[in-house]
């Protein structure tokens, strides 16, 4: 069975574990996500909350409840990763964990954002002044 290893169940880990699952066939495929907590903040919401509109409990959820169930959840630290050698040590485990991916990192093709203005942040022209 080939293993495919998720860092981290934020939004990106989440999506890709979730589309991942409904593309890869299941009886060949083994997905695991490694958090370090079980506890999702739904940050928008917290915006929502000193006017009521929210409850503090409306924007907590657990990381699991957005994970299909056959994908594997565990929590831990990532202590170290060894691209080198397809493996990943994660802290209080006592097995290191094998990834199956053989590409590494290629931040050369990962396109420039735009720079910055250099003139700072200021009022947008035409935006009403608040």
């Amino acid at each position: 069975m080939k293993k495919l290893l998720i860092l981290g169940a934020g939004t990106a880990g989440t999506m890709m574990a979730n589309k991942l699952h409904r593309r890869l066939d299941l009886s060949q495929w083994a997905i695991t996500v490694v958090d370090r907590d079980d506890v999702h903040y739904y940050q928008p919401g917290f915006l929502f909350v000193p006017f009521g509109i929210y409850q503090p409990k409306d924007v907590v959820k657990t990381r699991r409840e957005f994970l299909p169930s056959d994908v594997n959840f565990v929590i831990a630290e990532v202590e170290k990763i060894e691209p080198d050698q397809n493996r990943v040590a994660l802290a209080n485990a006592a097995r290191w964990t094998t990834t199956t991916s053989s590409s590494p990192p290629a931040p050369t093709f990962t396109p420039k954002r735009p720079r910055a203005s250099k003139t700072g942040s200021g009022p947008l022209e035409g935006a009403p002044r608040v």
